[in-house]
């Protein structure tokens, strides 16, 4: 069950980097238009 626990705690990790990488670049795209 320890591995299950880890496992779904790095799927979470990976996902909200994703998801926070891509929020990153969607705020610097827009500078660059506003620019």
């Amino acid at each position: 069950m320890n591995g299950k626990l880890s496992v779904n705690q790095l799927i979470k990790y990976i996902l909200f980097f994703i998801v926070s990488t891509f929020s990153l670049l969607a705020q610097s795209e827009q500078l660059f238009v506003l620019k």
